[in-house]
């Protein structure tokens, strides 16, 4: 019985220890076809198989370690997306808005529209009437006598009636569209930005002139230095003209004054 314990513990040694030569001699010399490098161990270390070094571990209550694969050469690592700067030709970068001082010049765009309807109805009427008669008159005979003076009763019967109605339409709509420069007369402390504006045009017979005043904020400019009416507070828009055309557009003297002393 022991004769035979001893042998089976013989070749159970044996087996291991070609094993453990067999896992040496196969990570000394490396895997060519892969790739793979042969791993060098320190001088005075043996290697251990798999079973025995999980054994020893659990044994001492150290949880065993795993071997960390070799990287892939093949795996491309991640990289990050491209910007557009990167790939385009044409790609500018944008530039920061300029600070906008006095006496800078924006262009206005200005876009008005207004229209007025009223209608107006007026009717009015009136009813009199009035009577009066006299019933009994007395008169002085020569013999101082008082007779009756008329035989007859004088009477006045006066009705008046009147009706005035009038019916009236009014209908205006104008529209202004056009671009003036303003110039910046003050930069106020919250942004705001004071603007002034004018323009005349002259021909041969007739003139124009535009005003503008208001405040707009700087947000409400664009990049090349134009806004839109529309923005502006406080706007103040003034258009005057003269000359021949603006003549023949005219009431007369005759039709005002017939305007002005009509009494209906």
């Amino acid at each position: 019985m022991y004769f035979k314990f001893t042998v089976l513990f013989a070749i159970v040694l044996f087996c291991g220890t070609a094993t453990v030569c067999c896992a040496q001699g196969m990570l000394n010399q490396g895997n060519p076809a892969n790739g793979t490098a042969p791993l060098m161990l320190p001088p005075g270390n043996q290697l251990k198989s798999q079973a025995l070094i999980g054994a020893e571990s659990m044994a001492a209550g150290v949880p065993p370690v795993r071997p960390v694969p070799a990287p892939n050469p093949y795996v491309v690592p991640a990289r990050r997306p491209l910007a557009v700067s990167e790939v385009s030709y044409i790609y500018l970068e944008e530039q920061p808005p300029r600070e906008i001082q006095v006496h800078d010049i924006i262009t206005i765009l200005v876009d008005h529209k207004s229209e007025l309807t009223a209608n107006s109805r007026f009717n009015r009427q009136r009813n009199q009437s009035f009577q009066a008669e006299l019933a009994e008159f007395i008169r002085l005979d020569d013999d101082k006598t008082l007779r009756n003076s008329a035989s007859t009763s004088p009477a006045i019967d006066v009705s008046q009636q009147g009706r005035i109605q009038s019916t009236g339409t009014l209908k205006d709509s104008e529209g202004i569209r056009y671009h003036i420069a303003a110039t910046v007369v003050s930069v106020l402390p919250n942004g705001n930005l004071v603007l002034e504006a004018r323009k005349s045009v002259h021909t041969r017979d007739d003139s124009w002139e535009y005003r503008l005043a208001g405040t707009i904020h700087s947000e409400k400019v664009a990049s090349d230095l134009t806004a839109l009416s529309e923005d502006i507070a406080n706007l103040r828009i003034e258009r005057s003209q003269k000359g021949r055309i603006y003549d023949s557009t005219k009431r007369g003297w005759g039709t005002k004054l017939l305007d002005f002393f009509w009494p209906f």
